[in-house]
């Protein structure tokens, strides 16, 4: 009886010991790794697709009047089917200037300068929902649909002119869910003690303050307030920055505190934050706190004052734990480190922001006291700058992301426009954080040439041996002139990475896009295998897209502008039909197949068909390119039947591929007959590309035979808004399991005594 009762404590031990792992790695915004191996360059490194930060260019939240900052969080226990584990928190205007008043729109707007809003959503893509209010009826929902009229912060300034210190201003949230709630700070800003803020009121005789302040909730939407600012110099209240010559220059001035930067790290309390000074504004502080998050008693400032942290240029910082180092990325006039910008386009002079002369900078430390710079992002095509990024683990996906604004830029007069129109993600298997960064320059833009090539046909009564297809387009292979650029090579990565295991994403330098994980994928032989059925979406229908693309190696977005199309190897090792789509990145969103649009089919001996595309397929019988049982070759799109995602119109020119990848559909894989999907080179053609790699080619004569038919696509139904308020858990779940543990390690204790007592 011990013996069964021991197998199954030890059994139930098992399974709550990765929960309980699970949740530690989940809060505090801190991610557990071995090794944790970035070693400081020399210079400043550019950081891209190349050194495995990915970003799909979507926009998670937009059409709001200027937002930014978008701290997002990931609460456990709201995992659950139909939860919406990610909560983003980003401050900003939503509908007017300054959330004001506009009586024109019957719009009611909010107090001061800024407010706090909030988001959720299943995942780090989105769809993204904003809590929001009806007006009429004052009832809060979420708003999926990008409302910005309708949107209602979580988090506003006070209302009562004698509240010195949050009066004006309200921002850079940074949150931690810990213990069951969300604990954050904010900047916040003041009128100070005789009520008028001197930027608005020239009757001001104390400027304003600056502190951090902070506040408890257990859904973010309710918060319960500190007494009092959190962090802010001891000096503040009352005082006249002007008297000593302003915020920047004034000597014996430590004030402004603000842009706190929040870290949960074994029982202790840390943050970072700015502060301006004599000599050198924007000086970064430390401090910590050992006791209760909201009692200001108990926050003591570690570095302050003429002793600061040695972050230079420095604003926004956000700071995130990976292993046994600190990692902060932060907005930097990089000319600190002596680089150059010929690349950016610069705000102008006259304008102080400058934020065209800073980049998102990636810095390092191991005691979050000495920091060292590592790299820089530039502006993502098409803004000027990237703005406020905020840090996250991610527990789903295993990868560190970094959530950011981006602004509008240069409008069609001569007024440049600062505002920040959309909030995006880029993000980095936590894996590649144990290993260097690989350094190299960033290549010269290249002009986009390849939309007016691709419609001249000039070549293509030159195909000898080749195939055209109805449109007189050029199918690659047996054919010079249509060059073919392999996009990343596999065989770089080590034997048996692993790319999705037991159901969970891992992403090692190979972006996933799409939530229907298969069981198992891994790179095998340099090879992407996938030995599992595929997911499922939320009608039921078997399905998995990814996106395909080397990290460390590949000028793949320069060969975009020169394509034609794009093409990936595919191998059915089934029992039946697979069906694929295409689904590639962009800079601006994802690029999938155009509904009617027609892919090709080569297989290894030559032979080539055409398939009726979708955009949505969906069904028993979804339509695509039908890859038959037992099949290998090579799936074929041109860009003519590609679409962008988020118009349904796609321009090249504007928005090249950059990286490539399928969607699949309805693959039955038997792990237990030895079955399996194998993807692999996945390739840019067309006639201006500059190479043609060994190991893509066919060995057959290429014939074009006639359409295979297809059933049409139904479009998959979308789910349902959730309405009310956000769902509330405490982990009952491990309680319950824990509780069952304890019960039977008691039970196991009494038999143990009573057949003791037998003997």
């Amino acid at each position: 009886m011990i013996k069964k009762i021991s197998v199954l404590l030890l059994s139930l031990l098992i399974c709550i010991t990765p929960l309980l792992a699970y949740a530690a790695t989940s809060d505090g915004n801190f991610a557990l790794l071995d090794k944790n191996g970035i070693t400081v360059p020399d210079t400043l490194t550019y950081l891209d697709e190349r050194n495995g930060w990915i970003s799909n260019g979507q926009n998670l939240i937009e059409n709001f009047y200027s937002c930014t900052s978008p701290e997002t969080v990931y609460v456990p226990e709201w995992d659950v089917e139909g939860g919406y584990p990610y909560r983003m928190f980003f401050y900003g205007w939503a509908f007017t200037e300054g959330n004001n008043p506009a009586p024109q729109y019957d719009y009611e707007g909010y107090p001061g300068g800024d407010a706090i809003f909030c988001a959720r959503a299943e995942s780090i893509y989105g769809p993204w929902q904003v809590w929001s209010m009806d007006p009429s009826t004052k009832e809060g929902y979420w708003d999926e649909n990008m409302q910005p009229y309708f949107w209602c912060p979580v988090f506003t300034c006070s209302t009562d002119p004698s509240a010195w210190y949050d009066n004006h201003h309200i921002a850079d949230a940074t949150v931690v869910w810990a213990d069951g709630r969300f604990h954050l700070m904010a900047s916040s800003q003041g009128s100070d003690v005789d009520g008028k803020f001197g930027d608005f009121d020239a009757a001001d005789t104390d400027g304003y303050s600056g502190c951090a302040v902070g506040a408890v909730s257990s859904d973010g939407i309710s918060w319960t307030k500190a007494e009092g600012p959190l962090l802010v110099w001891e000096n503040e209240k009352g005082f006249d920055e002007n008297a000593v010559g302003g915020w920047y220059t004034g000597k014996g001035y430590y004030g402004a505190l603000g842009q706190p930067s929040l870290l949960y790290d074994d029982g202790v309390w840390k943050c970072w934050f700015t502060y301006n000074a004599s000599v050198m504004s924007a000086r970064w502080g430390y401090a910590e706190n050992h006791g209760d998050f909201l009692d200001p008693d108990d926050w003591q400032f570690i570095k302050y004052y003429d002793d600061p942290t040695n972050i230079l240029g420095s604003t926004d910082f956000d700071v995130i734990k990976i292993g046994d180092k600190y990692h902060a990325f932060a907005n930097t006039w990089i000319n600190y480190y002596g680089l150059t910008y010929d690349y950016l386009d610069n705000y102008p002079l006259a304008d102080w922001r400058n934020m065209g002369s800073t980049c998102l900078t990636h810095f390092i430390s191991s005691d979050g006291i000495d920091w060292a710079p590592v790299g820089y992002f530039y502006p993502d095509d098409g803004t000027p700058a990237n703005n406020c990024s905020q840090v996250m683990y991610d527990p789903k996906t295993n990868n560190i992301c970094l959530f950011y604004a981006v602004m509008r830029g240069q409008s069609d007069t001569t007024w440049f426009d600062w505002r920040w129109y959309a909030i995006r993600v880029r993000t980095r298997s936590l894996d590649l954080f144990s290993k260097d960064y690989t350094f190299y320059e960033k290549p010269a833009p290249k002009p986009a040439e390849w939309w007016e090539i691709k419609t001249d046909r000039q070549y293509k009564d030159s195909a000898s041996g080749g195939a055209i297809d109805a449109f007189g387009r050029i199918l690659p292979f047996e054919n010079d002139t249509v060059k073919i650029y392999k996009i990343t090579d596999l065989g770089l990565f080590e034997n048996d990475t692993p790319i999705v295991t037991g159901g969970k994403l891992v992403n090692n330098g190979v972006t996933m896009l799409g939530q229907e994980n298969p069981e198992e994928i891994h790179i095998t032989d340099g090879r992407v295998v996938i030995s599992s059925a595929l997911g499922k979406n939320r009608n039921g229908i078997a399905r998995f897209a990814m996106n395909l693309t080397d990290p460390l190696l590949s000028s793949a977005q320069s060969q975009a502008r020169l394509c034609d199309g794009v093409g990936i190897y595919v191998e059915n090792n089934t029992d039946s039909e697979l069906v694929l789509n295409s689904f590639n990145g962009s800079s601006l969103s994802h690029i999938l197949s155009k509904n009617d649009g027609v892919g090709y089919f080569i297989t290894l001996e030559g032979k080539c068909t055409a398939h009726t595309l979708a955009s949505s397929p969906s069904g028993d019988h979804p339509q695509g390119i039908a890859i038959p049982a037992g099949a290998k070759g090579y799936a074929i799109f041109f860009v003519d039947d590609l679409s962008l995602s988020s118009t349904g119109s796609y321009d090249p020119s504007k928005a090249p591929i950059i990286r490539a990848g399928v969607r699949l559909n309805n693959a039955k894989v038997d792990p237990d007959k030895n079955q399996s999907i194998v993807l692999d080179d996945p390739f840019f053609f067309g006639i201006s590309n500059q190479s043609s790699p060994s190991g893509i080619s066919i060995s057959g004569p290429l014939t074009l035979e006639d359409p295979q038919a297809s059933a049409t696509p139904s479009v998959t139904d979308t789910p349902p808004i959730p309405s009310g308020s956000p769902e509330q858990t405490d982990g009952t779940v491990i309680i319950i399991i824990t509780a069952v543990v304890i019960i039977l390690t008691i039970v196991v204790i009494i038999i143990f005594k009573n057949k003791s007592k037998a003997k």
